[in-house]
């Protein structure tokens, strides 16, 4: 079956690099995978902004409104990745002194 993903280059900065760096090596895989996992948890956003700039283009006030939408929305799923992750620290057990 033939790969139809695009292959798109990118020039970062040293300290995102390394960051970058820091996460494949954490997560065991390349820091293309990581760009790409990043991205795709985003997408819905990610359309969104995009939609927003495309109103904005064309003069539409409305691109305010949804780019405040996909915001919140960011905020929104940021906020229930922060509560997941206190549930799962909070069911570990402790390490004794």
């Amino acid at each position: 079956m033939k790969d139809t993903r695009n292959r798109v280059s990118l020039t970062l900065p040293p300290e995102l690099d390394a960051v970058l760096g820091r996460l494949a090596s954490g997560m065991g895989t390349g820091k293309a995978s990581v760009v790409t996992s990043f991205m795709l948890e985003s997408i819905e956003g990610l359309i969104m902004l995009a939609d927003a700039v495309d109103l904005a283009k064309k003069g539409q006030v409305d691109a305010y409104k949804v780019m405040e939408k996909a915001l919140d929305k960011s905020l929104s799923e940021g906020h229930q990745l922060k509560l997941s992750i206190s549930k799962k620290r909070r069911a570990m057990p402790r390490l004794k002194k």
